[in-house]
């Protein structure tokens, strides 16, 4: 029950996601992303009229956070979960189709 009611509230800016896996990169462990609230430049050469391919989430995800796509790319399970999460609910917003938290 505690769980809906957080996935029903408005996000946060920045929301920051504690990866329950960290990724290793570039010699430095990443433990937690956080994302920005978004500017539209971050949706520069994708299509609006449609859903975001998978490539597209994750580049989304990375112009978000700030962090490489290959980043991104290494997140597993719910951490992967959540970073797509982000990047589709800052894609539907600028459509949009969701409020504007």
């Amino acid at each position: 029950m505690a769980e809906d009611a957080k996935a029903a509230a408005p996000m946060e800016w920045p929301h920051t996601v504690k990866l329950e896996r960290p990724v290793e990169f570039a010699g430095d462990t990443i433990s937690s992303l956080t994302f920005q609230r978004g500017k539209l430049k971050f949706l520069r050469g994708m299509t609006l009229e449609r859903t975001p391919t998978v490539d597209e989430a994750v580049l989304i995800a990375s112009r978000l956070c700030g962090q490489p796509v290959q980043v991104i790319e290494e997140l597993e399970g719910k951490d992967a979960g959540e970073a797509v999460a982000v990047a589709l609910a800052f894609f539907a917003r600028c459509l949009g189709t969701t409020e504007s938290t």
